[in-house]
């Protein structure tokens, strides 16, 4: 079907800016990391057992998630434990 007079001249265009919305809404949180101030390969054994203990009885009342991760020749990986479920995943080669 032909539009006979279509009276394009008074069509109002609406812009619409594509960027005014963030890409993502990433939320934002807290965590405490009390070994942050120690060099792993210059401090004692006992000393990360004692402040561990000390952090735990301090906030029992926390969820602990521990997290790890580790490299090799071949591979990479991570590993999450919660109090109910541990998870690892390894990259592909």
């Amino acid at each position: 079907m032909l539009l006979d007079d279509p009276d394009l001249t008074n069509v109002k265009i609406k812009s619409v800016d594509l960027f005014c919305f963030p890409p993502l809404d990433i939320p934002q949180f807290s965590f405490l990391n009390p070994f942050s101030g120690f060099d792993k390969s210059e401090t004692a054994p006992v000393v990360f057992q004692q402040l561990f203990l000390y952090h735990r009885s301090r906030y029992s009342s926390f969820i602990p998630i521990f997290t790890d991760g580790w490299k090799s020749a071949g591979h990479v990986g991570c590993a999450m434990s919660f109090p109910s479920d541990t998870q690892s995943y390894r990259l592909h080669n």
